[in-house]
């Protein structure tokens, strides 16, 4: 079985809103096995 993924796209990751980084810091918390992609 594949290892699960979570692609997250931003328009830039210099500008990227408070809240969104700690909704990114959340899931990676939360889901400590995920594969996390960040790319803006």
């Amino acid at each position: 079985m594949a290892n699960p993924a979570l692609w997250v796209l931003h328009t830039s990751r210099r500008l990227a809103p408070p809240k969104f980084r700690a909704f990114v810091d959340f899931i990676c918390a939360r889901y400590p096995d995920l594969s996390v992609v960040l790319s803006g």
